[in-house]
């Protein structure tokens, strides 16, 4: 996603379970690799808006007006390491051409193998 919104070369992005969405609900929720920068605010719990502006440079959502090219995704209800909901602040934040499959009973791997199909079907 983050590349699709600051290159213009990307015709097409297709993003599977997607990561760096909403990103500080991840930290509040330990979600994936996020969990260490919750460990990390444990410790320096007077970093937080430092830490929060940062992430906030990469944070999918506030990237998402930058999306030109047309976008297909997936996520997973079950996904507990990049919450679907999630990305859904980023999904909903795109003006250009886009589509979602929801699985309601996949985690994390998504649906793989049908997503695969999916996905050379929507080319």
């Amino acid at each position: 996603m983050a590349v699709s919104a600051l290159d213009d070369r990307p015709c097409l992005a297709l993003a599977d379970v997607p990561s760096n969405s909403n990103l500080e609900k991840r930290v509040e929720g330990q979600h994936g690799s996020f969990a260490a920068v919750t460990e990390y605010l444990r410790r320096y719990p007077e970093r937080l808006e430092q830490v929060y502006t940062t992430l906030s440079y990469f944070d999918t959502m506030n990237l998402a007006d930058w999306i030109n090219c047309p976008v297909y995704a997936s996520v997973a209800l079950g996904d507990q390491i990049c919450p679907a909901k999630l990305y859904f602040a980023t999904y909903n934040r795109i003006d250009s051409p886009k589509e979602i499959t929801v699985y309601p009973f996949n985690g994390h791997d998504g649906a793989e193998s049908r997503q695969m199909t999916r996905k050379l079907t929507y080319l």
